[in-house]
């Protein structure tokens, strides 16, 4: 279930996975090759890099909520599709099941 940020206590490192070897190439081609620095002389963060990033992780933890409960809607749709096929022919299904 969802929690507000302010409860969660403060994360003082976040811990970045480089790439291999094989992939610094690569890594460097799609992050850091087409990026003009020119305005940013005194080095301050990217904005647009940290939104990129954080999205990324918003979306994942939106996707295993809905996931959650697609799941539980699932499972209750199921118990009343159980509850209708044993109530056949009756107009009041959901007040005995």
């Amino acid at each position: 279930m969802w929690t507000s940020p302010i409860n969660q206590p403060k994360k003082s490192i976040q811990i970045i996975k480089l790439p291999s070897e094989s992939n610094l190439g690569q890594f460097y081609a799609e992050t850091w090759k087409n990026k003009d620095e020119t305005k940013n002389k005194e080095q301050k963060y990217d904005e647009d890099m940290i939104r990129e990033t954080k999205r990324w992780e918003v979306e994942q933890e939106i996707r295993k909520q809905v996931d959650h409960l697609m799941r539980e809607e699932l499972d209750l749709l199921k118990i009343v599709s159980d509850c209708a096929s044993m109530m056949e022919g009756t107009a009041a299904i959901f007040f005995y099941c």
